[in-house]
């Protein structure tokens, strides 16, 4: 959240902003979440909990290969 604590079971929703294409998982426990197998692009990330507004980080950039990790902040 925005004093950094940890928002579990948050519903976080990636999309690819060239094919519009979207994955949804749930944060775990203790608030983390993956999503593998993501092909390269340009993506936006969203989260969404109870109690909370729901939240986006945009432009992040996937290579071959590559992991990103993205925080949400959720005010």
């Amino acid at each position: 959240d925005s004093n950094d604590a940890i928002v579990a079971n948050a519903n976080v929703t990636v999309t690819n902003i060239g094919t519009n294409e979207t994955r949804t998982v749930q944060s775990d426990s203790d608030g983390r979440y993956e999503i593998p197998s993501l092909p390269t692009g340009i993506y936006k990330v969203t989260a969404k909990a109870n109690g909370f507004q729901e939240s986006s980080v945009t432009d992040i950039r996937l290579a071959v290969g590559e992991r990103a990790r993205v925080d949400v902040k959720l005010t």
